[in-house]
């Protein structure tokens, strides 16, 4: 993600969800943290928030209950998974969960499904783990997510292809999907003339950068993608805005310098104002603006507080004929 998307991700993913995942390939284990909260999508609720807990510390607990049950040790678990029993210690107290492609073995183990195991009774992760095809109007939105928080990235794909056609049970699976697809759904949603803000922040920074500028110039508002997008595509965006006599200043804090001068001195030089983008340009701008409003008989006052001491200097020795 792009380092300016931190300045709107509040804004952006409120509601959104997202997954956090550190695969240990020599444990067979993906931690997610003892107790990882994931918010869910208001659309996914009615129009409501809702924290969605999912708790490694009561699953490893019930893991060790079913084992226990079983009258088998740690080492015995371990053994007929193929892996350490360091794993299966972890996953009792809570500080890691089984790889999703564990789970179908731990539940045979067990004599249990893997819902039991998840304390969920998610019909589609059984779905899914047995190998079936998943019918999206079966099934809720909110059974879909918590489904895909977890199920392997592979696995997510494959259930979004089966949902493909109900766009709102795809729409509630983005968070987990690949950048390239998001990208595919965010264009078809946007030639669709839908919304497409809550799809980029998980889409790759230059899908994003086309499809702002595309959508600007279909006359779209592309203003909240600033955040996501790069500063060269914000740049060119700054431009095209600023030549169709469109609001620009919010576009500023995002956009790169070189551009932003470009964009001003050309303001200038059809007589606009351009005080606002001041604080953002550099010094070189600053300078090429001083020079042109000088050279024009216009004053600079507006410019002084940021203007380097050369260029300072250089103005006082011209006001007082020097």
């Amino acid at each position: 993600m792009p380092k300016n998307a931190v300045l709107a991700v509040n804004g952006l993913l409120h509601g959104a969800q997202a997954r956090v995942e550190y695969p240990d390939s020599s444990t067979g284990c993906w931690f997610i943290g003892v107790r990882f909260a994931i918010l869910m999508m208001p659309e996914a609720t009615g129009g409501k928030e809702r924290y969605n807990m999912f708790d490694t510390v009561k699953i490893g607990k019930r893991i060790a209950e079913l084992r226990k049950k079983r009258d088998m040790t740690q080492f015995e678990i371990a053994d007929r998974l193929g892996i350490s029993y360091q794993a299966v210690s972890n996953w009792e107290r809570g500080n890691s969960m089984p790889d999703i492609a564990k789970l179908p073995e731990l539940a045979e183990i067990f004599g249990v499904t893997v819902d039991e195991i998840l304390g969920g009774g998610n019909p589609v992760v059984e779905k899914v783990t047995a190998g079936e095809p998943v019918q999206p109007a079966d099934y809720t939105r909110e059974e879909l997510k918590e489904a895909a928080e977890v199920l392997r990235p592979s696995q997510v794909e494959k259930l979004a292809g089966e949902v493909r056609e109900d766009r709102e049970s795809l729409l509630t699976l983005v968070p987990f999907l690949d950048e390239e697809t998001v990208g595919e759904l965010a264009t078809q949603l946007a030639q669709e003339g839908g919304d497409v803000t809550g799809l980029v922040p998980f889409m790759a920074e230059e899908k994003v950068d086309e499809l702002a500028l595309l959508l600007e110039q279909n006359g779209k508002d592309t203003v909240a993608l600033a955040p996501f997008m790069s500063e060269e595509a914000v740049g060119r965006l700054t431009e095209l805005r600023a030549k169709n006599g469109r609001s620009i200043g919010e576009l500023l804090p995002f956009a790169g310098e070189e551009k932003l001068g470009e964009v001003a001195l050309a303001k200038v030089l059809r007589g606009e104002d351009v005080t606002a983008m001041l604080p953002f340009l550099g010094d070189k701008a600053l300078g090429a603006i001083t020079k042109e409003k000088l050279a024009r008989g216009e004053s600079i006052t507006e410019l002084l507080p940021f203007l380097d001491d050369s260029t300072l200097r250089e103005y006082v020795k011209k006001a007082l004929g020097r």
